[in-house]
């Protein structure tokens, strides 16, 4: 997976499950929360099993629809009518063609839409509905989508030991940067790459930054 995707993915995800909470906690009118979490997690889904295959050929997202007809063509088990009577409810709401004031997504609507995270490429509402708050959320799944790019999750636990966590990315300030290993110092200021934005620290900087910290080090006991 390229960066840019890796971003796309954690916002999919992240946007998924905001508002399937909203919708949970009837905190907002219905139908632009449904629509957002229903393509974003649409899109996840597609991206992660067809990867390509959520855009057009101008490089345009797909719409909603067009996402449920390629995972139902794909075999993917998902309540596939009631989304698209959703999808035939929240359109005209959204777009200010609507005439019935009564007319808008129900219980059954949101279990489907809340079906949609079993699929691995989303699996986030238990942690989006316990978040206090936005921020820890989106670190948290830019740490986790970074330790699968990485490949820290495939790592046997010998190696693991061996291996620095994941860091702040000195460019980015994503919690995605992974060092090669420690430093001469017995620090994790090595050379290393970032999983979200791609920045690579060379030898060379790692070692300035390694030094550079050994005498901040010495100067605090002192």
């Amino acid at each position: 997976m390229g960066h840019d995707e890796l971003r796309r993915q954690v916002m999919r995800r992240l946007r998924y499950g905001l508002n399937v909470v909203a919708l949970e906690r009837d905190l907002v009118p219905p139908e632009g929360p449904f629509d957002v979490a229903l393509t974003n997690g649409l899109a996840a889904m597609v991206a992660s099993d067809h990867p390509g295959a959520e855009k057009d050929g101008n490089g345009r997202m797909h719409p909603a629809s067009r996402l449920l007809t390629i995972l139902e063509n794909g075999g993917q088990n998902l309540d596939y009518s009631v989304l698209r009577e959703a999808l035939s409810i929240t359109q005209p709401l959204r777009h200010a063609r609507a005439d019935d004031e009564y007319l808008l997504p129900i219980q059954r609507h949101l279990a489907a839409l809340v079906d949609l995270d079993g699929h691995p490429a989303l699996r986030v509402l238990d942690r989006a509905r316990s978040a206090a708050h936005v921020d820890p959320l989106v670190v948290d799944l830019y740490m986790e989508a970074a330790a699968e790019a990485t490949g820290l999750y495939a790592m046997s636990p010998k190696d693991r030991l061996d291996q620095p966590d994941l860091e702040d990315c000195d460019e980015c300030w994503r919690t995605t940067f992974l060092p090669s290993g420690i430093d001469e110092f017995g620090g994790t200021k090595s050379p290393g790459r970032c999983a979200a934005c791609g920045y690579e620290r060379d030898a060379e900087t790692a070692r300035e930054l390694a030094i550079d910290a050994e005498w901040e080090r010495v100067n605090d006991r002192d």
